[in-house]
């Protein structure tokens, strides 16, 4: 094979393949068997594990339409705190014992739906964690190298009435703390949303941050969602319940992106539904073209029994079946956000 001084093949072809008899040609068929046999087995590999995780959720019951989230005890609660109780409540689950172990209670039967989910569940945040109420699925279970040396616990002086944030590489470890740098969050949540597509393993990961730097990472989100990962985003506090912070708080991250839903619920009872839906379309593969998942919280308590009203019927009595009002709810919403959508 020769090139003229124009650096074309000499019979004025650019690129020609080298022949099959010779030692390149041999070296790059060989090389092109193996690459496609790899990616053979990786789809071999990703299809047996999603059979198993489908079966084992199939096996623990269809994932409910609510977490059952009690709101009596709470007064004016906001979506914030709602988001709280829902990560915590999954925390809770993911490291219960189905049948009791060691003395531990068994996961109650109406609990047992979310296992596996709540268990491929994993938050992060940069550097907001406790003040997004994260802090129940952090306290003593944030992942990291074990770099910190826990002085407190070992002089006798630890205060358990405040957060373990502590790092540690347990089993029961699902948080993963970042500093100051929602760019690498954003990241690294996209990363963790591809390994379901991967290899068919459903981690579902959830990032918090304050709804004003969600533009910090913009580019790296753009990216996520181009490549259809599958995460839950909440930007929370957001709106004029962050902007008190002072005026480089006072802004809102209203972009719309294909391949992205967005949720901005007014009412507790709606986080949960949502939250509720995100996490079953993730884990069932059901959320082709809105594989990215907003919400934005808010710091604003509210009356929660004005929700009643959604379903057009009174809160005193209601008979409504709390499924149909929670089909109707997200139906309305997901048809409002189709329509803000770009063609």
């Amino acid at each position: 094979m020769s090139f003229d001084k124009n650096g074309q093949l000499a019979d004025g072809r650019y690129f020609e393949g080298f022949s099959a008899d010779t030692a390149e040609g041999a070296y790059l068929a060989a090389r092109g068997d193996t690459l496609y046999s790899d990616i053979k087995a990786q789809h071999e590999l990703k299809e047996k594990n999603w059979s198993q995780f489908q079966k084992r959720m199939q096996e623990n019951g269809e994932i409910p339409m609510s977490m059952g989230i009690s709101l009596k005890m709470a007064q004016y609660p906001h979506t914030q705190w709602m988001l709280g109780q829902c990560t915590a409540k999954l925390t809770r689950i993911a490291n219960t014992p189905v049948d009791g172990k060691d003395g531990a209670k068994p996961l109650p039967a109406d609990e047992r739906a979310w296992k596996i989910p709540a268990e491929l569940m994993v938050t992060m945040a940069p550097d907001v964690g406790t003040s997004t109420n994260l802090n129940p699925a952090m306290d003593g279970k944030i992942f990291g190298a074990p770099v910190v040396t826990d002085i407190e616990t070992e002089l006798g002086v630890k205060d358990k009435k405040l957060p373990d944030l502590v790092p540690g590489e347990d089993n029961s470890d699902r948080f993963i703390r970042f500093e100051i740098a929602e760019g690498n969050v954003m990241s690294c949540v996209g990363s963790y949303g591809k390994i379901r597509e991967y290899l068919g393993i459903p981690i579902l990961p959830l990032m918090t941050v304050y709804d004003f730097f969600i533009k910090r990472a913009h580019d790296q989100y753009f990216y996520n969602v181009y490549w259809k990962s599958s995460f839950i985003l909440v930007g929370t506090p957001s709106g004029i319940t962050l902007s008190p912070e002072g005026a480089q708080h006072g802004w809102k991250s209203d972009f719309q992106i294909p391949n992205q839903i967005t949720w901005e619920p007014f009412f507790c009872q709606e986080l949960e539904w949502i939250l509720s839906d995100s996490i079953r379309r993730h884990m069932t593969g059901d959320n082709i073209g809105r594989t990215g998942v907003v919400i934005r919280g808010v710091t604003r308590g509210v009356e929660q029994r004005c929700s009643h009203s959604i379903c057009g019927v009174s809160a005193a009595s209601s008979k409504t079946p709390r499924h149909f009002c929670t089909r109707q709810v997200l139906r309305c919403q997901a048809r409002s956000t189709k329509r803000r959508s770009p063609p």
